[in-house]
């Protein structure tokens, strides 16, 4: 007698039953991931009243900067003397609004020059406060 064996299956895996799975890993993830609150994006910004708009005073130290042009207070200077001029600018200078450097960056000016010219402001012991040119009440 003779028994004859009955073939063995080919194992197989049903992809109906994963693509449910996975979409309802897809759905879990977006409900869960609208109660995650980035914190580290929190900035405190001004408000935008009309009428506490800062006069600029005749005394305020300006610094206009190009590429290839340094103006200190309508004056050209070199960059490495601009600190030096700047600490004298600033000495008995002693309130927040007294000490404010504004600095008017040109379309030229390239990332690396409005480093220095920052670091410059800031060692001088002044505080930078940059302004388009489109501020101001001119434009």
């Amino acid at each position: 007698m003779r028994i004859k064996r009955r073939p063995r299956p080919e194992p197989h895996v049903p992809f109906i039953s994963l693509a449910d799975i996975a979409w309802q890993l897809i759905i879990f993830f977006l409900v869960t991931s609208t109660f995650t609150k980035n914190e580290s994006l929190n900035i405190e910004l001004p408000n935008s009243d009309s009428s506490a708009q800062v006069e600029q005073q005749e005394d305020t130290l300006t610094v206009q900067a190009g590429e290839k042009t340094l103006l200190f207070n309508g004056e050209q200077v070199e960059l490495n003397d601009l600190e030096a001029k700047l600490r004298t600018a600033l000495t008995g200078r002693t309130s927040d609004t007294e000490r404010a450097v504004v600095l008017l960056p040109g379309d030229d000016l390239t990332f690396e020059r409005n480093l220095f010219l920052l670091r410059a402001i800031k060692q001088a012991g002044g505080l930078p406060a940059i302004m388009q040119e489109n501020e101001g009440g001119d434009g």
